[in-house]
């Protein structure tokens, strides 16, 4: 079939491919003009949302007018705190935060959890103010740590469980010693033939540096000047000893004087632990020595199981640097205070320090003090001068 037969039956063989180009275009047109007026739709859904944000920062940022209001939240609750009042709300029932908030602005606030239907919500009450639970800020639980070398109590990030005791804090200051004093003291220190004219020297000095002298006196051989050494070191550095301390003997010295009057009271109470059984049965040991100081035993568990729990312990803090299940590293000083050696402390004899110590009536003699309580009067008097670790 030639041309002009085309023409004659009014045929267009182009006609098929025309119409595929007809049909492609159409689609493609309504494509965009579909295209067009979802993207129309979705930027006013999108104007609405945003208005709903802006009136959320908003109120927000009216709220933040007064530096002491605040707005957070954690995995649980929201905290407020509004003109001086604190408000704390689980996060799934916050309406006493809600209507707190609405004294901002004199509108109703919602504090809404789930955004996804939050145009129609808004849609249904206009005048509401809702506040996305994501704009509020997540609140900063600071870092718990206890860092011994920093007297800083906590900062934006982190909070330290350490607070240093009044002579902790200024143990570094300098403290000017009279050397000359203190050679004569050691010179009259124990000596039975003093003369009556240095007698008055000698107490005078006695009750000047009394816990100095104390720490000598309260041994059976005056043989102490290791303990005093081994505190000052601690004292000064916090940096602990890897031996501990054995006193045997009399404990009301050792015990009510030395480490409840002394050790305690210098380091604080909280840092110093006493194991008992009950602590041995329900604590771990990573718990045991947690943030402590000074571990003191006081007794030898009888019980099989607890003597070797209380094994275990020693040998982790004396022997190895991190002790417990967990690895926990220590800064803790161990001091035993008992009434006779015991076959327990035959293991630890190599790393310990062991000291027998004298009865009350003969440190009373040496210290030329009439009773106990004039011992522990002299004792708090010179306590507060500190000067004692300040070598």
């Amino acid at each position: 079939m030639n041309t002009s037969s085309h023409q004659q039956f009014g045929i267009n063989p182009y006609q098929p491919m025309q119409q595929n180009f007809n049909n492609f275009v159409n689609t493609y047109f309504n494509y965009e003009i579909e295209k067009s007026m979802r993207l129309t739709i979705q930027q006013d859904l999108w104007q609405e949302y945003g208005s709903i944000i802006n009136e959320a920062h908003q109120l927000l940022n009216k709220l933040h007018i007064n530096r002491d209001n605040s707005l957070q939240k954690d995995s649980v609750n929201i905290y407020l705190t509004y003109n001086g009042s604190p408000f704390t709300n689980p996060i799934n029932d916050c309406k006493e935060i809600e209507d707190a908030l609405s004294h901002v602005f004199s509108r109703e606030v919602e504090i809404v959890k789930n955004t996804n239907d939050l145009i129609n919500t808004k849609r249904t009450n206009i005048h509401k103010i809702y506040l996305p639970l994501f704009l509020i800020k997540s609140k900063i639980e600071p870092l718990l740590i206890f860092d011994i070398y920093s007297n800083i109590k906590d900062t934006e990030y982190s909070f330290n469980l350490f607070t240093y005791t009044f002579y902790l804090q200024n143990r570094l200051e300098k403290y000017n010693i009279n050397r000359r004093e203190l050679e004569n003291l050691s010179e009259f220190s124990f000596n039975k033939s003093v003369d009556l004219n240095k007698k008055n020297i000698y107490v005078k000095l006695t009750n000047k540096y009394f816990t100095k002298q104390f720490l000598k006196a309260f041994t059976l051989n005056n043989n102490s000047d290791y303990i005093e050494e081994w505190l000052t070191y601690f004292f000064k550095t916090l940096r602990r000893v890897p031996k501990a301390s054995v006193l045997i003997g009399n404990k009301d010295v050792s015990e009510e004087i030395f480490y409840n009057g002394i050790i305690k009271q210098i380091f604080e109470f909280e840092y110093c632990l006493t194991i008992t059984d009950e602590i041995l049965e329900n604590q771990p040991i990573d718990l045991i020595i947690k943030n402590k100081l000074f571990i003191h035993i006081n007794h030898i568990p009888e019980n099989e199981i607890l003597q070797k729990k209380l094994k275990d312990l020693l040998e982790g803090i004396i022997v190895y640097a991190k002790v417990g299940y967990q690895q926990t590293p220590f800064l803790c000083q161990i001091i035993f205070t008992i009434d006779k050696p015991h076959p327990f402390l035959n293991d630890f004899l190599s790393l310990s320090k062991v000291f027998f110590i004298d009865s009350m009536e003969n440190i009373n003699l040496k210290l030329n003090q009439p009773d106990r309580i004039s011992l522990l009067n002299n004792w708090c008097y010179d306590n507060q001068n500190l000067w004692i670790y300040r070598k």
